[in-house]
Order: C-alpha cells, then structure tokens, then sequence
C-alpha cells in the first residue's frame, strides 16, 4: 500500500472530544478483505464498507497505530453533528406523543419510570448499573406477570451501544408502550405477554447518546465516556475475553446482567446501514458457520421481508438485495456482543441495522416505526418457535440440564435449563431430531423430538431422575472381607481388599434388593430405597453359625405401610409395599435393636432376643397437627368465609377464624379462602408442626368511567386502567369488575382528537368516575365569564354569535367537528373594540353531524362552545 500524508482539515468540525480523549470518524480505501478482517478490525473500529471504501472510527490511541500502516484518509463529520437543525427534542413526556422527537436523558428517565408507573402490573423497570457519567442502563421487563419469574421465554432487545446510533433508541421506547397501551386490547401483544418475559433496554451507550449534553443528541458519539467501542469490547469466541482492552464498565455491567437471566432469542440495534447481521462475526461462512444457521438466515428474512414490504422501495437494501447478511462475510468484528450473546449465553442474537443514517432527523422517526413495527414483534415471537418445556426432577424441582441435539449441535448452539424454573426453548429448524437432556447428578434422557415446519412449537416437558453411589462394605467382625460376590441393581462385583464394592449411576427408586454371598458364610440379603448415596455395611456370618429370620411386619391399622425404614443389627431396609420386611441368617442372640421410622409417623424403638424364628408387628402411629386459619381484612374478622382444605370445607365463626385439627404430616397442602364480594386467596403450606394461617382477604369493587364533552358522551375513548384497556360504548360508559379494594390506582384516559387525562382514584367502594375530555387545541370556556354567546342554538340554516372586544384585535371564529377537525371558518382578521356580531350561514350539505364545536381565538386565549344542527 501506498504509504502517503493525512488530509486533515477544519479539525475540530470532523472530531468530538472531552478531556484528552478524540473520537474521530473517518474513511479510506482498501479493496483486500483479508488485509481488513485480519489486521484493521483489530487497530479501529469498522463502521462499514461500501465496495472498496471503509468508514471506520478510532479514538486516539487507535488512529496513531491505524497511522502507522500508512493510509491516506479523509476526517468525516460525526453523523449525530450533520442535521442538528432537523434534531427536535422533547423537553416533557407530552411532547413526545407522536414519536418525532428525541428525549433528553431527564424525559428518557421519566418515560421509563411512568411505564412502571401506569403499568405496575405488566411493567416492572430496573437499572442494571449506573455508568461513568451518572447515567442509568434502564430495563425493562414486559410479563402478564412480571413480578414472578415463571416457567417462559425470555427475550431482549437492547439498541444503541453505538450511542450515535439513535433510531433503535425511539424504536424501543415505542415498542414499551405499544405493548404496554395494547395488552388485553390487541391479541397478538396479549399472546406474547401471556407467554413471555420480554426485556427491553432502549440505550446501551447514554454516555455516548448524551455527549452533547443531557439536553441534546447532537453531538452523540459511537463511543462511550471512556472512548471505548463496547461492541468491540466483549469476550471473543475466537480471541478470547479481551480484544480491545480491559472490559469497560458497560461491557461489564451489560454481562453481569446476561448472566443472571436466561434468554432465548435477542436482538441489538444499530444504524448507519439497513441489514439483519447474523453469525458469526468472528469467522467468514466459509471458515465456520453457526450450526443453526439456517434457522438465523431463515428469521433474518423474514425480519428483511417485512420492513421491505412495509417501507419504502429500496429500504432494507443497502449491503444486499435481500436484506440480510452472515456477518464475517460483510466484515470481520472482534469482541462484538452478537457473538458474546450466542457463544457464551446460548442465545440467538442477531444484529440489525435500521437506517443509513445514524442520527436520522426527528420528523423520519414515525417512518421508520412503520417499516419496522410488525418485523419486531414477529422476530420476538421466533423465541417460540421450536420445541421447549420444563425439565424437574422426580420430586418436581427444577433441573439446570443441557439440552443437546445429537449431529447438530456444536459451538454453544445447545440450550440449558432455567436454573430457578426448569423451563428451557430451543429455536430449531424443520427436522426429525434426537435430543438429549443431562444434567450432573441425573440419569441422562434421550427424545426424538419431530418439527413439522417453521411455525412449529413441540412442548416436551421432561423428569430426569437423580443418580446416586451405592457403596457395600463386607466384614465379619469389623474385619474386611474380600471376593465376596455382591449382586445388585443386575450387576455382579467383587469386594476389594478393603471389602468395598461400588455402584455408581443408581437411579433414584425403591425396592433395589441385594444378595452378598462369600464360601463359608450364610448369604446375606437385603432390600432398600435409593434417593441419596448409600453406604451398606454388611456383616457375614459364618456357615457354623445357627441363624434364624426375623421379619417384621409395619402396618397402621392393619394397613400395611410401605417405605418405612427398619434398621435392625446395624443393616437398614426398606419395606416393600407389602409392608413385610425379612432379616435373614440373624446368629441366636438376645438385645437385638431395632428403629422403625417413616417421614409422618411415630418413630418406635425397642429390643428382641433371638433364639428361633420371629415375627414382629408393627403399628404405627401417624402424627397429627391442627391448621388454624385466621381471616381479616384490615383487621377486621371476616366470618362465614369458606374454607377449603385438604378435601374439607369449613366456615370461619365470629372471630375470622376456622380449625381443621388431626391433619396428617404432609407437604403441600393446598388451601382456598374465599367470600363473595372478595378476592380469592389460594395457597399451600407444609405441616411439619402446628400452624396458624393469617389470610387478609381483598374485597372487590366495581369502577365505571363516564367520557364525555360539553355532557355529551364520548364513544370508543380507550380508558387505561387496572393495567386493562377498555373502550367506551356509545354511551361513554365502562366498566372494570373485580377491582381489588387499594389506593392509589392510575387511570388514563386517550381519544385522538381530545387531550388525554390522567389521574389516580382510591378504590375503597364502588366508584363512578366522570372523566371530561377537551378536544385538542380548545380550552373551555367559562360559562359565568358569557364571554361569547351563540343564538339560535340548536340552529338550522344560520347562527349568530356575539362577543365584546376591551380594544380592538385580532380574532379568529372557526368551527369544528366533535373529532376536532376544522369544519369551516367563519371569521378572521381584525375586529372593533366593543360588541361584535357574526352570523353564519351554512352551506347546503356539509353539516352532517348533529354537534359542533365553535372556537374564538382571541389574543392567544381560546373560548369554545357546543353548537347543535337540526337537520
């Protein structure tokens, strides 16, 4: 390469710096792809390539070392500085209704907390650090609900690690509330909340969005406050954990959070091109591709069809036709977060670039949600796709087990299991597959799991049993025995010198039985439960000596108990279901202990001699404990609330309280409190004791909202509440039932057309709510100020109106629908000091409504009044 001087000029307009530090943005010409995946991608940061040309960015350590190889480049304009003009932001959350505006940081955070706040049900929100500059790395969680973490997907979308990047930024903003104002309304966002956990983190890269200040995206840069690219910054399949340096705080902070949960499928937004980037990044497709890929080619298609479809001719085209490219093949990045999230964390990331602009201009951003709407809720959805289902164990806990696909998986392609629910998803192509589930301490199980087509969702739930270590030790009076024969679990060893035989990958079951024999001493034999490691010591006993059985029989009223443990000279077993269990070849001898205990019963204790053959019955007693249930509200006693418990139904008395007494020990016992006009309060409790349930049961109400203007009732008003939305019937009029008793409860109200009212009620009672709307760009008048009178009114083929002027002004008469569309004006220009009368006559034909609103704008004050036409 040539090695020739650097153009720089008008410096300080192609840099933006804080402190010591630069970013520059620049480009230069390279047309060897090797050369640019396997030296540059590791001194700067690749932007993007278009043919032979290479947009990149470097701070000022990188771009001495990218000088040295000699380039000539050109100084480049950052993109957030080119359109400053056309950069709108919104100084309150009102003004960023119809999403063409940037928020500073102090809106951005206000958004983020009013999503929790009017949504407290379905929306919870979380910092998962704070970076270098003071400003929060905000999440949220999206779940029908999202205070518990239950057994589903998980998936996340996170934009703008690039902090110049900033159309992903709005985006995610307006999916949160998309989804949030949709939910019970729309039934694809009810399906997805219903059946997923969805988390959303619109800014990555704050420090680097806010650089020009909180107040400002102009001046954003794709680095953060530490100059570092942090999707240049992550652990590495190929180079390992650090590529570009140490982790820098984001990097840290965005890994610890991937750690702690459990996602399927996730996605990072970029911009600066138009492309679904999938797998690898670190390998060309002719070098290595994902195991999977298919499956990301075939997801990335459809993301690209869909906002090809939906945007405008030539969006989503840029890199290829087709939308969508396998990322070492575009160019080679190291330590990018797609790779991290897929190698690392098993999780289907994929990388899409929105716009060619980085910071496109405030007015676009509407646009772009347009284009990308229905591709970001169907690549959510991809999560589901597949097979999935929860993984315990044979007591029904949850197993973190590894889900691998036998010829297929490879390079982190495989899935766990939830640590915390059992529950596991893995996306998979179309295909006959041979699936196994291991776990460290389990029985590994293998299923042939069939998924007809890409639509497919297979559910396969799975019971792994636990493997234990059954360990025989044989002796005759503390003295090893070796060479004895132990047959267990089909198996025959041979003791050790030590006299041990081991088994190892015992399953988890009752009723294993044993037979130890050795020449010269009576076979032994024995038989018990596994659910822990085990070590049996044996004592052979030698053919000279006289021995009888004995054999106990463990019942409870005469019903045989199975389970229970006999431990009888120093050897334990575990009776059958029959309830009898034999101890053969016992020497004559007299003080034989013995214990039989089961879990709920009684232990008994006792000694027996033995000079012949013996039967010993044995009953057990069952322990018994009382349940009382304690039910108020407020502290208040609550009688005659039902109680249903273990199979028994029981009214509370005058005090609030109900007792069911003789209960057998147990676990999991269920209950139900109920009362007509209250919430029902399910739950279960173990009894390994006596125990007092305190119950606070929630009466319920009904609440009613009544829409209107002017009296008139609004119809199809969207009222917000409960974390429900409902519209208003013709009569304006809806109703929520069931509202738990509480305070503090957020309503909103929204009708295009009319502003918006928010509010919180307390819901002690039933309520009825009156709720008045205003149409947008009217104030209503005071009545008592008779500022503008109207007369005949209702009116038929003319009206006049009469107002009084203290000096002479500027005025403008309009009339408008009940929509708030401007209908007709009627005056407007410069009226006398005084009284002033208009009449209007209307023209044949356009009125076709019965109501209209009249507006007089004066001064900058506005007055309004209901006018009616008689047809």
């Amino acid at each position: 390469m040539k090695k020739l001087g650097v153009i720089v000029f008008l410096l300080s307009f192609f840099l933006l710096a804080k402190g010591q530090q630069n970013e520059f943005f620049f480009r230069f010409i390279e047309s060897d792809k090797n050369t640019i995946n396997t030296i540059l991608t590791h001194i700067i940061s690749i932007d993007r390539i278009n043919h032979d040309t290479v947009y990149a960015y470097a701070n000022d350590d990188e771009l001495k070392k990218f000088e040295k190889l000699g380039y000539k480049y050109l100084l480049l304009p950052h993109s957030s500085t080119l359109n400053t003009k056309s950069i709108a932001m919104a100084t309150a959350i009102d003004e960023m209704a119809n999403w063409d505006r940037y928020p500073t940081y102090e809106v951005y955070r206000a958004m983020m907390k009013k999503f929790e706040h009017d949504y407290p049900a379905i929306c919870k929100l979380d910092s998962i650090g704070t970076t270098t500059n003071g400003h929060k790395l905000y999440v949220v969680k999206i779940s029908n609900n999202v205070a518990v973490e239950e057994p589903e997907v998980e998936v996340f979308y996170t934009s703008t690690i690039h902090g110049d990047e900033t159309t992903g930024y709005i985006l995610m903003l307006r999916l949160i509330d998309y989804m949030l104002s949709r939910y019970s309304a729309d039934t694809q966002i009810t399906s997805m909340l219903n059946s997923m956990a969805i988390y959303i983190n619109p800014d990555a890269n704050p420090d680097g969005t806010y650089m020009g200040g909180d107040n400002t995206v102009s001046g954003a840069i794709r680095y953060n406050a530490n100059y570092v690219d942090i999707n240049r910054n992550f652990p590495d399949p190929r180079l390992g954990d650090h590529p570009n340096g140490v982790w820098t705080l984001e990097t840290q902070l965005m890994m610890n959070f991937a750690s702690l949960r459990h996602f399927t499928v996730s996605a990072n937004f970029h911009g600066g091109s138009e492309v679904v980037n999938y797998p690898w990044d670190a390998w060309t497709s002719s070098s290595k591709i994902h195991p999977d890929n298919n499956w990301f080619i075939n997801f990335s298609k459809l993301y690209a069809d869909s906002v090809q479809a939906n945007g405008p001719m030539g969006y989503f085209t840029d890199v290829n036709n087709n939308g969508i490219t396998n990322g070492g093949d575009w160019y080679i990045v190291a330590g990018g977060r797609q790779d991290y999230m897929n190698w690392w964390h098993h999780c289907k990331e994929v990388t899409i670039e929105l716009s060619m602009a980085k910071t496109p201009s405030s007015n676009l951003l509407p646009s772009f949600w347009n284009y990308n709407r229905a591709a970001l809720l169907g690549y959510l959805e991809s999560a589901t796709k597949g097979f999935n289902g929860i993984i315990t164990n044979t007591s029904g806990n949850p197993v973190k087990a590894k889900v691998f696909i036998s010829g297929h998986d490879a390079d982190s392609s495989y899935v766990y299991s939830s640590q915390t629910t059992g529950f596991y998803a893995r996306p998979i192509e179309p295909g006959a597959w041979q699936v196994t589930y291991s776990a460290p301490g389990y029985i590994s199980q293998t299923q042939n799991i069939v998924i007809d087509n890409w639509k497919s969702s297979v559910v396969r739930n799975i019971t792994l049993t636990p493997e234990y270590t059954v360990t025989f030790s044989v002796n005759h009076l503390n003295s090893p025995l070796p060479n004895a024969i132990v047959h267990f679990n089909g198996i025959d060893k041979l003791t050790s010198s030590s006299g041990l035989a081991i088994f190892a990958n015992i399953p988890e079951g009752n009723g294993y039985g044993y037979t130890i024999s050795l020449s010269g001493y009576h076979t032994a034999t024995g038989q018990f439960n596994v659910a822990d490691n085990k070590t049996f010591n044996v004592d052979l006993v030698p053919d000279a000596t006289t021995v009888y059985s004995v054999t106990f029989n463990v019942t409870h009223q005469s019903s045989p108990i199975a389970n229970a443990t006999v431990t009888f000279n120093g050897i334990e077993q575990q009776t059958p279901p029959s309830g009898t269990i034999v101890f053969a070849n016992v020497p004559q001898g007299i003080g034989y202990n013995y214990t039989v205990n089961k879990t709920g019963y009684f232990t008994q204790t006792s000694q027996t001699d033995v000079s012949s053959n013996k039967i010993i019955d044995i009953d057990l007693s069952p322990i018994t404990y009382s349940i009382t249930f304690s039910v108020k509200q407020q502290g208040i006693a609550i009688a005659d609330a039902s109680v249903d418990f273990n199979g028994m139904v029981k009214q509370t008395g005058i005090d609030g309280t109900a007792l069911f007494p003789d209960v057998p020990h147990g676990n999991g016992y269920s209950y139900y409190v109920s009362k007509v006009g209250y919430k029902t309060v399910t739950g279960q409790v173990d009894l390994i004791s006596d125990k007092n349930i305190s119950v606070e049961l929630l009466p319920l109400f009904n609440v009613i909202f009544n829409v209107s203007n002017s009296g008139l009732p609004i119809a199809n008003a969207t009222v917000n509440f409960n974390s429900l939305n409902q519209q208003t019937d013709v009569n304006g009029t809806t109703s929520f039932n069931n509202v738990i008793y509480g305070a503090g409860y957020n309503y909103s109200v929204s009708l295009t057309g009319y502003h918006s009212v928010t509010d919180q009620v307390d819901v002690m009672e039933n309520k009825s709510i009156n709720v008045e709307l205003t149409p947008v760009g009217v104030v209503k008048i005071d009545d008592s100020k008779n500022f503008l009178y109207s007369w005949p009114n209702p009116f038929s083929n003319y009206i006049s109106f009469q107002f009084s002027l203290e000096k002479p002004s500027k005025i403008n008469l309009s009339v408008y629908s009940m929509d708030g569309r401007k209908i007709a004006v009627i005056a407007d220009g410069l009226y006398h000091e005084g009284l002033n009368t208009i009449t209007w006559f209307r023209y044949y034909g356009s009125l076709n409504a019965d109501n209209y609103i009249v507006v007089l704008s004066v001064d900058k004050k506005t007055f309004s009044q209901i006018i009616e036409h008689i047809k």
